[in-house]
């Protein structure tokens, strides 16, 4: 999965610096300027709203300038230092959209853990200093995917990558932002996110060694593959007005693999091949990484994500600690994150990142193994004990054993019946 270089020769691997470098490329360095906006309890959560400075100086004077934070931490807590999940919300919502707020407070109350919550490029209050998440999607979207546009536009704008890079900058921030509370523990920091959530996820934790563990939700995917696979609808889908302009600017009636890469190649140059997920996903090991998809999400392809997982598994990356990458899919699960995929990435961050010295300590989640009196998990929304067996078993698992479970745990949906298996080399 290296792209081919002049001459046939394959290109070297990826290496986190190439990464930072090519994030960072706008130039910056801004000092973080942390400013507490406002502070409220609620239902002993500890909330606050704080602003931090954006990395790049071109951000300056733009609504972009700064970064918006949602933090939340337990009223009382026992520890001296507090775990951190940073959690990154999907296209068309904001920090403090139910679908984050909900998990953070939870995550507060249940693991005594800290969470905060940003607002990506063109979202939330960076859309125009306003938060308001009554409005419709189409309203709440409007800023981010006009930006798109202008930057698939205009040849001046084309530094700037609304579409996962600047946000995963952004995560870094708030990275840095975390490292300097003293009630937060910087070695145990984990992060989470759904859909473009999941992808900012992705990319700062192979960026940022800081991140110790990745939960990334409805967001790792193979770009390449959907160009090649023509499977790119559904991402088309997700920022359609974009699309529907890149349409009438190269004139063509409908949007082709063609304007599928043109399009990714102008406002995420290098996202089909260099910085795509056969590459970059590998700079997260050997820290835990699990991947949650759901099994019939049309934008994340599931067969292409099942190989990604299988690469991962029988390649060098997770060789030496195997048991620290994971893979949860959705059963019957479209482009949605459902309660026993939360269940999945709850047993993660228990497994790996709500650690505790004392072992009397006992964590519990919210959601059962399985459901009441034995019914068929098929449409329940609890996570099944045979999904998630190895999500919490803490003992070390061996290569041998693990790629096993994995490939009967494939074996058991239907989209590696119709194809996977003839797919890969690992059957």
């Amino acid at each position: 999965d290296r792209p081919e270089e002049a001459g046939g020769t394959m290109a070297p691997p990826l290496t986190r610096f190439d990464l930072r470098q090519m994030l960072m490329m706008r130039g910056g360095g801004r000092p973080l300027n942390a400013t507490l906006q406002t502070t409220w309890t609620d239902n002993s959560v500890d909330w606050e709203r704080v602003n931090v400075a954006s990395y790049f100086d071109e951000d300056v004077g733009s609504t972009q300038e700064v970064i918006p934070m949602l933090v939340a931490r337990p009223s009382t807590t026992r520890k001296e230092k507090l775990p951190v999940v940073i959690f990154s919300h999907g296209t068309g919502k904001g920090k403090s959209d139910p679908s984050l707020t909900r998990h953070m407070e939870r995550y507060a109350k249940s693991f005594d853990t800290a969470c905060v919550s940003f607002d990506s490029r063109y979202h939330g209050e960076t859309r125009g200093g306003v938060d308001d998440d009554e409005e419709d999607r189409a309203t709440r979207v409007a800023p981010y995917v006009d930006r798109l546009i202008d930057v698939w536009r205009d040849d001046d704008l084309s530094s700037e990558r609304p579409f996962i890079f600047d946000s995963a900058v952004d995560a870094l921030r708030v990275v840095d932002y975390v490292q300097t509370r003293p009630d937060f523990d910087g070695t145990k920091v984990g992060a989470t996110g759904i859909s473009l959530g999941g992808m900012i996820t992705w990319f700062a934790a192979a960026a940022d060694d800081r991140i110790a563990v990745a939960a990334p939700a409805i967001g790792v995917q193979h770009f390449r593959y959907a160009y090649e696979n023509d499977a790119f609808v559904g991402r088309v889908e997700s920022v359609q007005k974009l699309f529907d302009a890149a349409k009438v600017d190269v004139g063509k009636s409908e949007v082709d693999a063609e304007l599928f890469k043109l399009v990714l190649d102008k406002i995420t140059p290098g996202l089909l091949d260099t910085y795509d997920a056969p590459r970059s996903l590998p700079l997260i090991a050997p820290r835990p990484l699990l991947v949650v998809n759901g099994e019939l999400d049309h934008r994340c392809p599931i067969a292409a994500v099942a190989d990604l997982y299988l690469d991962l598994l029988h390649g060098s990356a997770y060789r030496e600690a195997p048991s620290n990458l994971g893979l949860y899919i959705g059963r019957g699960v479209k482009h949605q994150v459902t309660d026993d995929m939360w269940g999945a990435i709850d047993r993660w961050f228990q497994r790996f990142l709500f650690v505790d010295d004392d072992p009397t300590l006992t964590v519990t989640t919210t959601l059962e193994e399985e459901p009441p009196g034995g019914d068929s998990h098929q449409d329940s929304p609890f996570c099944p004990a045979s999904d998630a067996s190895f999500l919490r078993d803490p003992h070390e698992t061996d290569l041998a054993t693990h790629r096993n479970q994995s490939l009967a745990y494939l074996r058991s949906f239907d989209f590696w019946e119709k194809g996977g298996e003839q797919t890969t080399n690992y059957s």
